[in-house]
């Protein structure tokens, strides 16, 4: 949801002990990298930092309650796109041993 909502998350920094907030831009991507100036590793003999790069891993769930379902197929018709509503007792029972 952080990624497609945007959000600002900490994360640690390149110095020991040192966390950095990182800002996630809406509609963020799996593997996208985002840019934080001034956070990176510090300049031979300067005060100067460059830039932290963070690669954004998005976590899809394995599992969903029956109204995170709901939900989900309700944003997935607002959006227009087609999603079977009805699985078999097949899926669900595979769905069940994963």
């Amino acid at each position: 949801m952080q990624a497609c909502l945007g959000a600002e998350i900490e994360v640690n920094g390149i110095l020991e002990g040192e966390t950095v907030k990182v800002r996630i831009p809406e509609g963020c991507q799996n593997e996208q990298v985002v840019r934080t100036k001034g956070f990176g590793m510090p300049k031979f003999k300067s005060d100067v930092r460059g830039d932290l790069f963070t690669h954004v891993n998005v976590e899809v769930p394995k599992k969903l309650s029956k109204r995170e379902r709901e939900l989900l197929e309700e944003l997935a018709a607002e959006m227009g796109e087609d999603v079977s509503a009805a699985r078999t007792p097949f899926q669900k029972i595979r769905d069940a041993f994963n």
